[in-house]
């Protein structure tokens, strides 16, 4: 018997990062005190670098272990890293952008450095989010989405994508 050593859990990398202790003075710790301070969320890549801006984030709650989504500040967490996530749950919320691939590993690595001290990876973010954009616009109608289901898609369509 021959062991393929190649495969992994289907996953994804994510950037982690633990919720820090809001401030007196901070005004925004609504979402830090939905996921309570030190828990760990799963970050998207944030769009740009000011410790003012905005990042997505998901994580579970402290009670009941449910999935939650908040909006954080990039000041408001604290030990980033990268992280290959398999849990089902959590994969369907960052995939898209984030996936198993190697450019997302280097790209959640960066963004970790540069949390850091490091550099702003601009032309590397860019680059990447070109490759990660999304090609389908929407699912269509249930109708629709039956019709693909039984007979795949037409001959227009697949010219469409080449």
């Amino acid at each position: 018997m021959e062991w393929d050593l190649d495969q992994k859990l289907p996953g994804c990398w994510t950037i982690a990062a633990r919720v820090a202790r809001p401030q007196a003075d901070d005004e925004r710790k609504i979402a830090a005190e939905h996921f309570g301070v030190g828990a760990t969320v799963y970050c998207l890549p944030p769009a740009r670098n000011d410790p003012e801006a905005e990042l997505k984030v998901v994580g579970y709650t402290g009670r009941f272990h449910r999935l939650a989504h908040g909006v954080l500040l990039v000041r408001q967490l604290k030990h980033w890293h990268p992280e290959y996530v398999t849990d089902p749950r959590l994969t369907d919320e960052l995939n898209p952008p984030w996936d198993g691939k190697d450019d997302s590993r280097a790209m959640a690595s960066l963004i970790c450095a540069w949390q850091e001290g490091g550099p702003w990876p601009a032309a590397e973010l860019r680059d990447w989010n070109r490759t990660q954009a999304q090609r389908i616009r929407g699912h269509g109608g249930p109708i629709k989405r039956l019709m693909h289901h039984l007979f795949g898609t037409s001959k227009r369509q697949k010219g469409r994508r080449t």
